[in-house]
């Protein structure tokens, strides 16, 4: 790939959120992987929204962003349908790794959703499983 095709595939092979996509306005820093980027020690660290986000921390968030790697041949796009016994989710971002010569995504999904899943692919059902992220770490790709 070359071009926003490349710098996407990479983007998401790496894990990394993509603003729009995969968290928005309406995301806590819990459903979307960056909540280390807060500062809970210093109080002086106040912000608007503080108290919400505590109380997301404290209680657990109702989602979860994801990783995930098709077990069948497809390709996860946005807006498919993530399907399991703790409910359904939904595809953020998803394309083909060329380094892993499967599709991948990246998903909003039930925090009770655990390892098995099936993404809903045009009238299919692929069975899928949720992946550690990066997806590939330092050009190594996770064998799990």
């Amino acid at each position: 790939p070359a071009g926003l095709g490349a710098r996407d595939s990479l983007r998401l092979e790496a894990g990394l959120s993509l603003y729009g996509h995969d968290m928005n306005d309406d995301t806590n820093p819990f459903e979307c992987r960056v909540a280390w980027t807060i500062d809970w020690e210093d109080e002086q660290r106040w912000f608007i929204g503080r108290a919400a986000i505590e109380q997301v921390r404290d209680q657990g968030a109702a989602t979860k962003l994801v990783g995930l790697k098709m077990k069948e041949r497809g390709i996860p796009r946005e807006g498919f349908s993530v399907l399991s016994d703790a409910g359904v989710g939904v595809v953020t971002s998803g394309s083909f790794s060329p380094t892993l010569g499967q599709g991948i995504a990246l998903a909003r999904v039930p925090a009770a959703m655990h390892r098995a899943c099936r993404i809903q692919v045009r009238k299919r059902e692929i069975p899928a499983k949720i992946a550690r992220l990066p997806f590939v770490r330092k050009n190594k790709q996770d064998l799990t």
